[in-house]
């Protein structure tokens, strides 16, 4: 099972609108970001995060078109695993 916040830490993170996609600001390629534990609902743009998300329960979009795509996402050739090593210097390009 994904682990999912309790109503508690849902609460005290109140719902932030962040984009499901992000494209790079030099190659435009897209990128799929907010696929971790505090996603809550997916919903489409300009939707009012106040339209049916009143509870702290996660909506039903998350699952479907989120964590169903989890093992997609997170395989090896999606994913990279460094071993540090003495004078490695590592930069990310978190643009996208």
């Amino acid at each position: 099972d994904y682990p999912v916040p309790t109503p508690e830490q849902r609460a005290a993170n109140p719902p932030v609108r962040i984009p499901l996609v992000l494209h790079h600001p030099l190659t435009a390629r897209r990128s799929i970001y907010a696929v971790n534990a505090g996603t809550f609902a997916v919903v489409p743009k300009g939707t009012a995060l106040d339209d049916g998300f009143d509870d702290l329960d996660e909506h039903p979009s998350v699952d479907a078109l989120l964590r169903a795509h989890l093992p997609q996402l997170t395989r090896p050739d999606c994913t990279l695993a460094w071993r540090w090593r003495p004078g490695d210097l590592v930069l990310w390009d978190n643009r996208s």
